[in-house]
């Protein structure tokens, strides 16, 4: 109640500072975060990739052992 009563004295809401205050590092911290998640796709891209050629090599040498 203090709390309110001091920011209504303000004139601004309080929802309206928490607001202004939340956002400015959430931006901040957003870049590094996506950085990261664009660096965990190429990782998994890179994955998939790998993955597909591994087992598209078993599958060729299982068909040229079969054969």
């Amino acid at each position: 109640m203090i709390l309110d009563l001091a920011s209504l004295s303000q004139g601004t809401p309080p929802s309206v500072e928490l607001s202004q205050k939340d956002t400015l590092p959430v931006t901040d911290s957003q870049s590094p975060l996506q950085q990261q998640q664009q660096q965990n796709q190429k990782q998994r891209y890179t994955r998939n990739v790998s993955l597909v050629d591994a087992s598209r090599r078993l599958i060729n040498r299982k068909i040229r052992y079969n054969q």
